[in-house]
């Protein structure tokens, strides 16, 4: 595989692999987001026949993605691809139910096996909707600086599966605080709870929302989750993705008006033999 010059090089190779009729992918790039990889020198690129195979670096091991114009060629590409990785990788299928099982079939042979399910979970708000009165201003709830990019990243490290939830490192938390991207209470000089959010449009990703162990069941997430809702006035589609096994976080967004809407992330490992 080799290193992404760039992300215009990496649209090319793109175009290449595209076709008449939907693809087979779980590649949807931000370009933003492929660029800091490209610096970093995080991101890699093979093809194996016409499948396209995008890898990029998280730690010590790999997020693959592919772009394939069936199936059965993503099949085959996988045979070719598998003997030139040596580290742990790790893919994620998404889509219905049904068609993620026949897609995770195809990487069986491959070596790779079932790690985590994601359930996505959809709120959605019209336009003709009465709103909720406004809650009383929280002014301990406040958005973090960029000097809080160290302990937002230990937070997310010690609390969450990295393999499984994609954990952003200290580099993406320290340029989301400076984009006003994350709300905080504070404990002293200790941060007790944390909500990530990015806002396109009229939706909303809900990217992680957490409590330090120490300041559970001080209604922190509760104040965090009533400033979010408050700022994102105008959101109409509210989404998030949780581990299907986490049933009380399930619980708690459903709590918030959350429902799975039937989309699901299969999140397979391969770890080297």
């Amino acid at each position: 595989m080799n290193q992404v010059p760039s992300v215009a090089a990496l649209y090319e190779q793109m175009a290449r692999t595209r076709r008449a009729g939907p693809l087979v992918t779980n590649f949807y790039p931000v370009p933003a987001k492929l660029q800091r990889s490209i610096e970093r020198g995080e991101l890699f690129s093979t093809t194996a026949g016409d499948v396209l195979f995008v890898l990029r670096r998280d730690r010590d091991f790999l997020h693959l993605s592919f772009v394939a114009g069936t199936a059965e060629e993503l099949a085959a590409a996988l045979r070719e691809l598998v003997p030139s990785v040596a580290e742990t990788v790790t893919v994620d299928v998404l889509g219905p139910r049904e068609r993620v099982a026949e897609l995770a079939e195809l990487f069986a042979p491959a070596g790779f096996r079932g790690h985590c399910e994601l359930h996505r979970m959809t709120r959605t708000t019209r336009q003709e909707d009465t709103p909720p009165p406004p809650a009383p201003p929280d002014p301990e709830v406040v958005f973090a600086s960029r000097d809080d990019g160290p302990a937002l990243a230990a937070m997310l490290e010690t609390a969450l599966d990295r393999h499984g939830e994609q954990i952003p490192d200290e580099d993406e938390m320290t340029r989301a605080a400076a984009d006003r991207k994350i709300l905080i209470v504070r404990s002293g000089p200790a941060i007790a709870g944390l909500l990530f959010f990015e806002v396109t449009g009229q939706s909303s990703l809900l990217r992680h929302w957490l409590v330090a162990p120490t300041h559970r069941d001080q209604r922190i997430g509760a104040r965090l989750m009533r400033r979010y809702f408050a700022d994102c006035k105008d959101v109409r589609r509210f989404l998030l993705w949780v581990i299907s096994e986490n049933h009380n976080a399930i619980d708690r967004y459903r709590h918030y008006g959350y429902a799975q809407d039937g989309l699901i992330d299969q999140v397979l490992i391969r770890r080297p033999s």
